[in-house]
């Protein structure tokens, strides 16, 4: 497969995905040891060489970003990465002044922290001994939904991994548009624009999302959704293509299957293109019809309470 440009991961704690291009840098193995610097050009790719991470300017912006992407490369510029002794992923400026670090957490005595990308996609931090993982950039989503990464609520830490789009297509920081899940009562997707709720993208049923086509099982996707005392989540299991789900600063949640005949992305569907889905629409006791005119009717018993809606 030739370079496929995706962005995943945020210096900021944000996950997204970017279509780029850049020259080659430093390819570097999938591990970063305590206190070992990677300079901006430089990446480290995962073991089957499916992604790999470094530095990346979003579209026109002359901003540096942290990220990573189905395999491709960036320019060279100025900024450094590195895993600290405490087990802390550090981004550094030029001169040395600490910029953004993941959260510290010791996890154990004598521990050896590294920072790993996987071949999901998902840069971890464990401890090269015993494996377990103190820091994961899949608790931290931002734009982008992926193969593995789940969304939904850790009960323990309390991290809420939803999908939030970029502000701009040249600007990654947080967005308008939100994807999270209810997890009150039966859990539900929703949609919600600058803190409004907009549309309800349905139910678990036990197969998928009840009234999103694009998110029930095909030969396509295949979805799981898991509820227990740690936490409760749905995850996008497949890995037959590769392909992503992205929220985008136009609030469009579309899923993308990459086409390696055409060497580009192709979309493959919107999930939010149903009116019926948006919320309260019809009020608490109607009905929504999407073929009929007007879409909202009563249900039995009941009548509008204005006549003319």
């Amino acid at each position: 497969m030739q370079r496929l440009n995706m962005i995943l991961f945020y210096c900021c704690c944000l996950l997204f995905i970017l279509i780029t291009d850049g020259a080659s840098g430093a390819a570097v193995n999938d591990t970063i040891f305590p206190n070992q610097t990677h300079k901006d050009g430089d990446t480290i790719v995962s073991a089957g060489g499916i992604f790999e991470l470094g530095f990346f300017n979003p579209g026109n912006s002359s901003m540096r970003y942290l990220g990573i992407w189905y395999t491709c490369s960036l320019l060279d510029a100025s900024s450094m990465l590195k895993i600290s002794d405490e087990g802390s992923l550090q981004l550094l400026s030029l001169r040395n002044t600490l910029v953004w670090s993941s959260p510290s957490y010791k996890l154990a005595t004598n521990s050896n922290p590294v920072a790993q990308l996987l071949e999901t996609g998902n840069l971890v931090i464990r401890d090269e001994v015993s494996n377990n993982i103190s820091w994961q950039s899949f608790d931290h989503p931002g734009d982008t939904w992926l193969p593995g990464m789940k969304i939904g609520v850790d009960l323990v830490t309390g991290i809420h991994m939803n999908l939030t789009s970029w502000k701009t297509s040249n600007n990654p920081s947080l967005g308008s548009y939100t994807v999270w899940m209810d997890t009150n009562g039966y859990p539900h997707l929703f949609y919600e624009r600058d803190d409004v709720l907009e549309s309800r993208i349905e139910y678990w049923n036990g197969l998928g999302f009840s009234g999103v086509l694009s998110l029930r099982p095909n030969n396509l996707n295949a979805f799981d959704f898991v509820v227990t005392d740690r936490e409760i989540y749905t995850i996008l299991v497949t890995n037959t293509f590769v392909t992503r789900m992205i929220l985008d600063p136009q609030g469009n949640f579309v899923q993308l299957v990459w086409n390696d005949i055409k060497q580009s992305w192709q979309n493959y569907a919107n999930t939010l293109q149903d009116f019926c889905d948006r919320y309260t629409l019809c009020g608490p006791y109607g009905i929504c019809r999407i073929n009929y005119a007007p879409v909202c009717s009563c249900i039995g018993g009941f009548e509008p309470r204005v006549p003319k809606e």
